[in-house]
């Protein structure tokens, strides 16, 4: 690409070589006009002088375009003159621009006594590097063409030229120039917001929780959720070592720190732009979990609105309030699990005394527990609490307030027995039927704890009290002829009992029986007191009717019959094989007939199996089998309708247990311990629930037609509506 100062070979003479160009120094014997002006000097013939930085000339230069060159011009432009006027007789003319003879500064010869043209093919003058054109002259060189120019090291900048000529000083510039506006500007936005953030005037304390208040169909109350357990303490009743726990848990740097911590807030955001699980990260000092918690109107959605809102209220109230009135308040009020709220309520749910009795391990367990209350108290969760623990041990070394050499000596500490965190009713039953209305609202409502705690809601659930006490009496008093008849142990040390009444047009549950009763309850409600003790030794908190899995037996059967009436069986006219001692073919031979013998190939035939008395013995139609649970006949049907290995679906016993609500992997019919294909699932080796078997004869029942079983009935909040996030059972 070429300029118009390439077409016309336009030069531009540097003045840095000590010689006069058109100053009115210079004659005619030097090659000049009698004025001193460019009359005839050659613009085109000193080829190592040009220069095409047309941004800066004298006042007059063309720099939006270029006159056209004199007649004659290409022709002998290696030798030519260019002047203003018309070309000389010695060839000198045709000038390229304008000049000004008077106002040029006055520049030396070439060398003394030059007045010829310097021709390519000669040594080039001084200052400059034969045979390389366009390039500006090296200090030394000659000056430039006529007209003004500025002193020595300063240019001339003529309108728009800076933006004509780029490097990457200039670009770099601009580019710093608007990062720089938009932090100036982010900086603004910032502050504005700050200040228009307001600290909330209405505390979260104590009060403002709602418990959750649930009732009978009769309209009993069989308990309260939330019961908000927190008893305040003064700063100067706060122990030391719980304090030193807290902060090696969870801020290490509260006391020097203003409210927030931008180390821990900047990994939390780079935890956040680099994760994939789509929820925001921690990085929360303790005045900002305590502003979370205390404060209404801040809330605890994981959004970035919400955490800037928490992070300036927590700057705020740094500056407000002091340390110590920060740490008292966040101390009496987070919650610790098991429904208790501050440390001292923490103390005594845990450990049976107050919290100024506690040992330096136990004060490390009640800091370990702010990070997951809800969990960590769990059995199963364990693991995961005991690191906690020693992460807090570990901190409280490293923040100088616990001895290495004691902290290696340390033992994690045993908790104390389970709690109860809600109130519950008189009843017997009321413990059993609250924890299960807990369970329905989280699996099936998907409630949080915070809802359940403390959102005020009231269930109302399908329980009818004199059902219950019916049930409860019944029980009562087969347990009483059971241990009157027997001879070697009390009932209580070898049997359990469970019961479901469920309503099988809607599967509401109506009566229940889970157990005796809790520690400190009548055994029945009527019996002596449940010790701590007894308890332990007969499971007395395990729901019998809900948790606990048993082999059902013959009363499997049901499954199998409904699997070949969904194959098409007629019930009342086919015909079983129920003879007595058979060996049944595998499933993957559905047409082969039972053997009294085993056959020579007899891969994936059965054992022997039997009637429970040899009267039991001939063909049988499928509802009589049923009637008298033959073993025989419904082996045979089972290795009729089970179908080839897991792969035919429709055919799978384990997929018809599923239809009627049965958790076939924790019965152990399908998943790690597959009993799919095995006929023994026919006799009852698969273990399920007595609510789970309670639910598929209520399914029968109503014409094959499946209920969820459930106890809640209504949910409202505040005795006014039900709430928009909760959906029928």
């Amino acid at each position: 690409m070429s300029s118009k100062a390439d077409d016309f070979d336009v030069r531009h003479r540097d003045g840095r070589d000590g010689r006069a160009w058109g100053n009115g120094v210079n004659g005619p014997e030097d090659g000049y006009a009698a004025d001193g002006s460019y009359a005839g000097g050659d613009h085109g013939a000193f080829g190592g002088t040009v220069d095409y930085d047309l941004g800066y000339d004298a006042n007059g230069w063309d720099t939006q375009g270029f006159r056209s060159p004199a007649a004659g011009y290409l022709d002998n432009h290696e030798t030519a003159y260019l002047g203003d006027g018309a070309a000389q007789g010695n060839g000198r003319g045709g000038s390229h621009a304008r000049t000004t003879s008077t106002q040029d500064v006055g520049q030396a010869n070439w060398a003394p006594g030059s007045t010829g043209p310097w021709l390519p093919d000669q040594p080039g003058p001084p200052g400059r590097q034969p045979g390389r054109r366009g390039r500006r002259a090296k200090p030394g060189g000659p000056g430039g063409p006529g007209g003004p120019r500025a002193p020595r090291g300063q240019r001339v900048k003529i309108k728009g030229s800076w933006w004509r000529h780029w490097t990457w000083r200039k670009a770099l510039g601009v580019v710093l120039g608007i990062i720089g506006g938009f932090i100036i500007l982010g900086a603004l936005a910032i502050v504005v917001a700050y200040e228009q953030t307001p600290v909330p005037s209405d505390a979260m304390a104590a009060t403002s929780y709602a418990q959750s208040l649930v009732y009978s169909s009769n309209g009993a109350l069989i308990g309260r959720f939330g019961t908000t357990d927190r008893q305040e303490l003064p700063y100067n009743e706060i122990p030391e070592n719980i304090i030193n726990a807290v902060l090696a848990a969870e801020d290490r740097h509260f006391w020097t720190e203003g409210g927030i911590s931008p180390t821990a807030t900047l990994r939390a955001a780079f935890a956040d732009l680099t994760g994939n699980d789509g929820s925001l990260q921690g990085g929360s000092t303790i005045t900002q979990q305590f502003v979370r918690n205390y404060y209404a109107g801040i809330g605890t959605q994981q959004t970035l609105s919400r955490k800037i809102k928490e992070i300036f209220v927590a700057m705020k109230v740094a500056k407000e309030k002091s340390k110590q009135w920060i740490l008292t308040n966040y101390l009496n009020t987070i919650y610790l699990g098991r429904g208790a709220y501050g440390i001292q309520a923490a103390a005594e749910t845990y450990f049976g005394k107050p919290v100024a009795k506690l040992s330096v391990p136990q004060d490390a367990v009640i800091a370990a527990l702010i990070q997951q209350p809800s969990t960590y108290p769990l059995p199963e969760y364990r693991p995961e609490l005991v690191a906690r623990w020693n992460y807090v041990i570990n901190g409280m070394v490293q923040m100088g307030n616990l001895p290495a050499q004691t902290a290696a000596t340390l033992k994690f500490p045993s908790l104390g027995p389970p709690h109860v965190p809600q109130s519950v009713g008189t009843a017997v039953w009321d413990p059993y039927v609250l924890n299960m209305v807990r369970t329905e609202l989280e699996t099936v409502y998907h409630f949080t704890d915070a809802q359940i705690d403390d959102g005020g809601y009231i269930i109302r659930t399908s329980i009818s009290d004199s059902k219950m006490a019916a049930l409860y009496q019944a029980v009562s008093q087969n347990e009483q002829q059971i241990d009157a008849d027997s001879t070697l142990y009390p009932f209580e040390d070898y049997m359990h009992v469970g019961a479901v009444l469920e309503d099988p047009g809607t599967g509401q549950i109506q009566a229940l029986y889970p157990g005796p009763g809790y520690t400190g309850s009548r055994y029945n409600g009527t019996g002596p007191v449940i010790s701590a003790r007894e308890c332990t030794k007969i499971d007395c908190q395990w729901n019998m009717a809900s948790q606990n899995r048993e082999q059902v037996g013959s009363s499997f059967k049901p499954y199998i019959l409904a699997l070949a009436v969904k194959q098409g069986m007629n019930v009342q006219t086919s015909t079983l094989d129920g003879f007595n001692d058979q060996f049944i073919p595998p499933d993957s031979q559905p047409k082969a007939y039972p053997s009294t013998a085993l056959p020579a190939a007899s891969d994936g035939w059965s054992k022997l199996v039997t009637n429970d008395s040899s009267g039991e013995n001939g063909p049988f139609t499928p509802q009589m089998a049923m009637a008298e649970s033959i073993n025989t006949a419904f082996s045979d049907l089972w290795h009729v309708v089970a179908g080839v290995g897991s792969t035919t679906v429709a055919n799978s016993v384990g997929q018809m247990a599923q239809a009627f609500g049965v958790d076939t992997n924790a019965a152990g019919i399908t998943g790690p311990d597959d009993m799919q294909d095995d006929y023994g699932v026919t006799l009852g080796q698969a273990s399920l629930t007595v609510e789970e078997q309670a639910s598929m004869l209520a399914t029968i029942d109503d014409n094959c037609v499946y209920h969820d079983p459930h106890l809640i009935v209504s949910i409202s909040q505040n005795g006014l509506q039900t709430p928009t996030n909760v959906t029928s059972a």
